[in-house]
């Protein structure tokens, strides 16, 4: 890739209106949404007091991902999702 690339898929990046996105009832915990300039272009944060408790950046259908409380990265292919949270075809690595 690209350092223009780059530049310009940062650039592009906006955030989506956070009442769009549900809490499932987790009170001190806020989501934040960006999307990009591009399909399958995201970057999602679940923060709380102490800072991120989970994120997900996913760029032409590849994702990673982390949580604190588990502390395993996962990686996979989108566009392929049994459920549309998890990747079919994923990896996990604890850290």
């Amino acid at each position: 890739m690209l350092p223009e690339e780059i530049i310009y898929l940062a650039h592009s990046l906006r955030e989506i209106d956070r009442r769009l996105l549900a809490t499932a009832g987790i009170h001190a915990t806020d989501r934040v949404w960006y999307q990009g300039g591009e399909p399958y272009f995201d970057l999602f944060l679940e923060l709380e007091e102490k800072g991120i408790n989970w994120f997900q950046f996913t760029l032409r259908g590849n994702s990673i991902s982390w949580q604190r409380y588990t502390r395993v990265w996962q990686t996979g292919k989108h566009g392929n999702c049994s459920n549309g949270s998890i990747p079919i075809s994923s990896q996990s690595v604890s850290s």
